[in-house]
């Protein structure tokens, strides 16, 4: 039975919504500046962030549950420097703050606030969309040849970024990808990318 007797309800501070007796996390307390997601909540577990818009949250740390993050569920956390991931969870990861894929593959969030400079780690495949969407801090960014792809809207709104070097294995920059970064003077761009926009 499709369940979604619970829409739009709230528990400790979270906007919640409950499908086929699983809970996806809709908003959180807009004033929280560190939020743990419940694994549980009414008893169903909590396997999705749809999103968490939280102007002052500097932490959040996800349990075992989640399994489903939504792509721009952090984009309206500015002040978001690191992202914890609990070591038994089967879908995600976290390596220094910042969110991954489980095989650490794909980076998958990196937070608004953290360094103004980051070194993504060597064997990461690609950067998923929206990414790095609002970093307004981040001036700095070294990719690895190891990425062949990245995503739509991947550095929107990096501001403070400079320069940037696509490695020799993306074959296609997306569309909004540099969109908002208005102190880009510098992209290199290998003969590998046949396709922008």
């Amino acid at each position: 039975v499709f369940n979604t007797a619970l829409r739009g309800a709230e528990f400790e501070g979270f906007k919640y919504e409950i499908a086929d007796d699983q809970v996806t996390i809709i908003d959180c307390d807009p004033f929280a500046t560190e939020v743990q997601i419940p694994s549980k909540i009414d008893g169903f577990p909590v396997t999705s962030i749809a999103r968490i818009w939280s102007l002052f949250l500097n932490s959040i740390s996800i349990p075992d549950s989640v399994s489903s993050i939504a792509k721009d569920a952090f984009s309206f956390c500015p002040s978001l420097v690191k992202i914890d991931v609990a070591s038994s969870n089967s879908s995600y990861a976290e390596f220094d703050g910042v969110l991954f894929d489980k095989k650490g593959d794909t980076l998958l969030v990196y937070p608004n606030s953290r360094d103004s400079s980051y070194a993504i780690p060597n064997g990461v495949k690609s950067i998923r969309a929206y990414a790095f969407s609002g970093c307004s801090l981040l001036s700095s960014i070294t990719i690895p040849d190891s990425v062949t792809s990245v995503g739509k809207a991947a550095f929107y709104g990096c501001r403070s970024l400079e320069s940037i070097i696509i490695p020799k294995g993306v074959n296609s920059i997306k569309d909004t990808t540099f969109t908002s970064c208005t102190s880009l003077v510098s992209i290199s761009i290998p003969d590998s990318v046949n396709s922008i926009g």
